[in-house]
């Protein structure tokens, strides 16, 4: 301890190290240091260090260690023979300082596990009110823990490199008044591992990531200003328990993703804000069993960047969505959703993007790019005033659909199945001139709300899911460019769409959807689909209502080709007409 009420000189080096491991165990932690003065000044030729760390001689003994399985189900060091100890504390409050000292407290190396060296210590610096934990690029397996955060709030907290550090408690609350920021390999850790039943708040100014990691088991309340992320992953673990399902992450200003960074949950999340989102470029990425972007401004997903409601691959401890696969009715909040932000799990959409809404619309741009590949079951677009999907995009429900379904083909006990039925039957399945029937058609054509049927045994892993629903509410453009497509399978897309849609930005827009599948081997290929639009009034015809051709005529309400007529010539009503002079009498 260091108490100077003016200054300090260091010309060498202040340390409180432990000891050196040998045969006799391992290494001791390092201890602690406190300094306190009015201004320091350090020589810059000398050599200088506040340390408080172990340092380890390999000279000795024989590497001895076990293993234990980590939260991802790798083997990692557990104990070692000869290990490092973790590191001290180092807490300095001088007004001045000058020629930035070296202040190391990382733990110590490991002879029986490289890459299992001790957990970091902590650096405190007092006049910032700010703490550093850092292990100096030493890796390891070894939390540091931090069970409480002081008040008056600290003004920044840095986890870096390749210090972990845990918060493993059932609820806890994480708040400064500056940044976050976990740099070069730091991981921050809320919870107990295969323990998912945590709730924890992380409140800040700003969120910075750059290679580092954040994991959650149990729920997150995260609100700042700014979350930035690089080359970077957040792991959210909500599966153990229905009181923390639900997580949610708030950033008033911007969030972007960049260099390949994941937001991961395998329950529900919300992210919400009041300014960009932006998934860069490619591996860029926000998953969830069920996803909502809300209150946002404006939406970029970059070239090569994932959004994506439900996860293609859920562990068996995942929420899973509830699909409403064995109704025809229309859920009421496809054609009335609720003008709620938050995450509803009773609601049947799985991928929700729900723009601020603006008085104004001079202030708001509510706009929506599309350069990346967006993915859900039910997907779901609000209050978006223009949605471009540029060449590189696209929106898919391939495969998102029901295993099962009310059109579910049949599956034979050997192996032979049939296709899936939606808006066409679907496909006989024939061998050695044996044939089953595909699985029947159903829903309405003017009003497709139905999800997908699948085929095969929807209790096992090979079975094929249908296809999912779109859905466009509210006024917007729909801006398809170039070679952007509804990349969706034969007979299991639909695309629901309610209020007004300007299609004059329709330059080129292919879908598949209404055309049947084709069949393998010896089997048959399945009934066309069905493509409708509003029902036209007398004259017009078409998905789009478009003028009847020359020379033909609608005089009933429809957008169907078949109601359309030619005029025929005796048809015209016919009028004599005299011409009749004045003079004759």
């Amino acid at each position: 301890m260091f108490i100077v009420s003016k200054l300090l000189e260091v010309n060498g080096s202040v340390l409180a190290d432990g000891g050196d491991g040998g045969v006799k165990g391992g290494g001791g932690s390092g201890g602690s240091i406190y300094i306190k003065a009015y201004k320091m000044i350090v020589c810059p030729e000398c050599v200088n260090a506040i340390e408080s760390y172990f340092k380890i001689d390999l000279s000795f003994g024989q590497t001895m260690y076990s293993t234990v399985e980590d939260w991802n189900g790798q083997n990692k060091c557990l104990w070692c023979g000869y290990a490092g100890g973790g590191g001290g504390r180092v807490s300095v409050d001088i007004f001045s300082r000058h020629d930035e000292p070296v202040i190391a407290v990382h733990g110590g190396s490991s002879l029986g596990c490289p890459e299992n060296a001790g957990a970091a210590g902590t650096f405190y610096d007092a006049v910032p009110r700010s703490l550093t934990v850092s292990n100096n690029h030493k890796s390891t397996y070894t939390d540091t823990l931090l069970m409480d955060f002081p008040q008056p709030f600290l003004t920044n907290v840095y986890i870096r490199n390749q210090a972990k550090a845990a918060v493993p408690l059932l609820w806890s609350r994480v708040q400064v008044q500056g940044q976050i920021s976990l740099l070069s390999g730091g991981v921050l850790s809320f919870g107990l591992a295969h323990y998912s039943m945590s709730e924890f708040e992380l409140l800040a100014e700003e969120l910075l990531m750059s290679d580092s990691v954040i994991r959650v088991f149990g729920a997150l309340r995260m609100s700042v200003k700014m979350f930035l992320m690089w080359n970077s992953r957040m792991l959210i673990d909500g599966g153990g328990d229905e009181n923390v399902e639900t997580s949610s992450l708030e950033a008033s200003n911007l969030i972007v993703l960049r260099e390949s960074s994941l937001i991961h949950s395998n329950a529900n999340l919300g992210v919400h804000g009041q300014g960009l989102l932006n998934l860069s470029g490619p591996g860029d990425c926000i998953e969830a069993q069920r996803l909502v972007l809300s209150l946002f401004y404006s939406i970029n997903i970059g070239p090569g960047s994932v959004l994506r409601g439900p996860l293609r691959n859920s562990s068996d401890d995942a929420v899973t969505p509830k699909l409403y696969c064995d109704s025809q009715d229309c859920p009421a909040e496809l054609l009335h959703p609720p003008e709620d932000c938050n995450v509803n799990s009773s609601l049947s959409f799985t991928l929700q993007v729900l723009l601020k809404k603006s008085k104004d619309s001079n202030l708001s741009s509510r706009d929506i790019l599309v350069e990346g590949f967006v993915e859900g079951s039910v997907v779901h677009f609000h209050r978006a005033r223009t949605i471009s999907v540029q060449p590189s995009g696209i929106i898919s429900t391939t495969g998102m659909g029901c295993h099962g379904g009310i059109g579910q083909g049949i599956v034979l006990s050997n192996g032979l199945g049939s296709g899936g039925g939606h808006g066409g039957k679907g496909g006989m399945a024939c061998y050695n001139d044996s044939c089953i029937e595909g699985g029947i058609s159903y829903g309405d054509a003017n009003l497709p709300c139905e999800l997908g049927s699948g085929s095969g045994n929807d209790s096992l892993a090979m079975s094929t899911a249908g296809g999912g629903i779109w859905v466009l509410l509210e006024q917007m453009e729909t801006a398809l460019r170039g070679a952007s497509k509804r990349r969706l399978p034969p007979l299991l897309m639909q695309i629901l769409v309610l209020g007004w849609i300007w299609w004059y930005y329709l330059v080129v827009f292919a879908f598949s959807g209404p055309q049947g599948g084709l069949g393998a081997d010896q089997g048959h290929a399945g009934e066309n689909g069905t493509v409708s639009g509003k029902a036209c009034p007398k004259g017009l015809y078409g998905i789009f209502c478009e003028e009847c051709p020359a020379g033909t005529y609608k005089n009933v309400t429809g957008s169907d080709r078949s109601s359309v007529f030619p005029v025929q010539e005796m048809s015209f009503p016919t009028v004599l007409f005299m011409y009749m002079s004045e003079y004759l009498n």
